[in-house]
């Protein structure tokens, strides 16, 4: 495994890596790779629009905008019953 070094780290992350690593009883190393590595195994904006638009059209009976518009207004009826 190669050694990685990050120049002009900011004391405030510095500070909230060593914290979080403290409650996860990790090394600030240990953690910081874990965090890289759960944010590097998803897929990048660019990736993910890539990986949709190779995908086939899908009809859905009506168009998007009605479906996107019954779905807040069902969302606005569940909130007005809270």
């Amino acid at each position: 495994m190669s050694a990685f070094q990050i120049r002009e780290f900011p004391n405030d992350l510095k500070r909230k890596l060593a914290r979080r690593a403290r409650t996860n009883n990790l090394t600030m190393s240990d953690y910081a790779l874990a965090v890289l590595r759960e944010a590097l195994g998803r897929p990048d904006p660019m990736e993910l629009r890539d990986r949709l638009r190779k995908l086939a059209p899908v009809d859905l009976g009506i168009p998007a905008a009605d479906l996107l518009e019954e779905c807040r207004h069902e969302s606005r009826l569940v909130s007005a019953r809270r």
